[in-house]
């Protein structure tokens, strides 16, 4: 279908045609879950990023489905996405994706021009961006903010197609930007998650159907070795008054690895690799409630994956 033969609004975004995109999105993840799981080798081995992702999005959708209303407008729709997507974000790639959509969400109005959404994109990518206690070039990070410096043409559904060519010329450099990527021949997974997304809001406006493979032919998959890092993967929601993402990048950065935050007072989805869940939970309860505790084995893990 051609641009102009779309049934939907090619100037503007509505409620109604997001919360459809985003069930398109997750139908994408759900088809292209074992082959991004296969990709990641960034930040540890653990094969999970399309299974967190995609648990993240079912999160969002389901939490979406019962709370939306049919009038609810763009902006309300991505803020009840984000919210249940963050509370129940999955992993290191299902928080920093969570956070992505929180930025969207801030940057939004009742419906998006194509001004509106490119401002939008903006915002998303600036917290992803600071989700992150160490952020590295060659991940979904890069892909966002590749996709933040896209200039908008006059046509949404132009700029759409933009944004999604950029972005998957962008996830392609990934490979060299990261030794880990580079050894194995093989793009960022979380990066191949953003570049789903922008294809499943590209599709819905110019007509085409989502048909990306991310699995090189030239993947060369290091044998596993053993791991050295941190025991533990740990997940946890704090919930607090008051803004708790400062004081939780610094009392818990000495703590471990991959740390990762999503969300907004009253709450904070945090992620963290860790030898010392113990500590790590007394310096977060120390902030507020804490609840949704996950802890997994990561060389146990990683050993199955």
């Amino acid at each position: 279908m051609s641009p102009s033969q779309s049934p939907h609004d090619l100037g503007r975004i509505e409620g109604s045609d997001f919360a459809q995109i985003l069930q398109n999105f997750q139908k994408a993840l759900q088809i292209h879950e074992s082959d991004i799981n296969s990709l990641n080798v960034f930040p540890v081995p653990d094969s999970d990023t399309g299974t967190n992702s995609l648990l993240t999005v079912e999160a969002g959708n389901s939490g979406l489905a019962e709370s939306i209303d049919a009038q609810d407008s763009l902006k309300v729709v991505a803020q009840k996405f984000a919210q249940f997507a963050s509370t129940n974000a999955r992993g290191n790639s299902g928080t920093i994706l969570a956070e992505y959509f929180r930025g969207l969400s801030l940057g939004l109005a009742d419906q998006a021009d194509v001004a509106t959404w490119q401002s939008a994109l903006v915002l998303a990518a600036k917290c992803a961006h600071e989700a992150v206690l160490t952020p590295y070039e060659g991940t979904i990070l890069t892909v966002a903010s590749a996709i933040a410096q896209v200039r908008a043409p006059y046509e949404l559904f132009a700029y759409l197609g933009d944004v999604t060519h950029v972005a998957k010329l962008a996830l392609l450099e990934t490979t060299n930007q990261l030794p880990q990527l580079q050894q194995a021949q093989v793009v960022d997974a979380g990066a191949c998650v953003l570049v789903l997304f922008h294809e499943s809001v590209s599709s819905f406006y110019n007509g085409h159907q989502i048909n990306i493979s991310f699995v090189s032919s030239k993947a060369n998959f290091p044998v596993q070795q053993n791991y050295s890092g941190p025991e533990f993967e740990l997940t946890v929601l704090l919930t607090t008054q008051i803004d708790a993402r400062e004081v939780l990048k610094t009392s818990l950065s000495g703590l471990g690895e991959s740390l990762t935050i999503a969300g907004a007072a009253p709450n904070f989805k945090i992620h963290i690799h860790t030898d010392l869940v113990d500590q790590v939970l007394n310096t977060v309860g120390a902030l507020g409630e804490v609840s949704m505790v996950t802890t997994t084995p990561l060389p146990e893990y990683i050993a199955k994956s």
